[in-house]
């Protein structure tokens, strides 16, 4: 449990250093790196992005709210879920998590695709085509 959040300090130490040297430049005429708008505050910033396995990003929720590693199954989360942090002064706020309305489209294509071969395969029905 130690180590984890000792190297997960480390990290996040470092991804901020990253993120605020970029700012600065950016406030210098220099050309930033990507930028997101903000979940709630679209002047809100620095933003970093990471993607990885939900595994890893359990730990360090775990690690960032002060929470045991025992309670690893406490959260859960979908394959591709957003989740939404704000670290500021040493203290982490939860924002989001699991938020999968970018799948909305996906889930409606599907389900429309679905129903069409329904449709389909009752009319094949009906008419007595193999």
């Amino acid at each position: 449990d130690r180590r984890v959040r000792e190297a997960l300090i480390g990290v996040i130490d470092r991804l901020q250093r990253a993120s605020v040297a970029a700012t600065d430049g950016a406030a210098s005429g220099a050309a930033a790196g990507p930028t997101a708008a903000s979940f709630y505050d679209p002047h809100a910033g620095p933003w970093i992005v990471l993607v990885g396995h939900d595994g890893a990003f359990k730990v360090a929720l775990l690690a960032l709210l002060g929470l045991p590693l025992d309670r690893f199954w406490t959260f859960t989360q979908t394959t591709t879920g957003i989740a939404v942090l704000d670290i500021r002064n040493g203290r982490t706020i939860l924002r989001a998590w699991n938020r999968t309305e970018h799948l909305a489209p996906l889930e409606l294509e599907a389900s429309e695709a679905t129903r069409a071969e329904e449709e389909a395969a009752a009319e094949r029905a009906r008419s007595g085509a193999l």
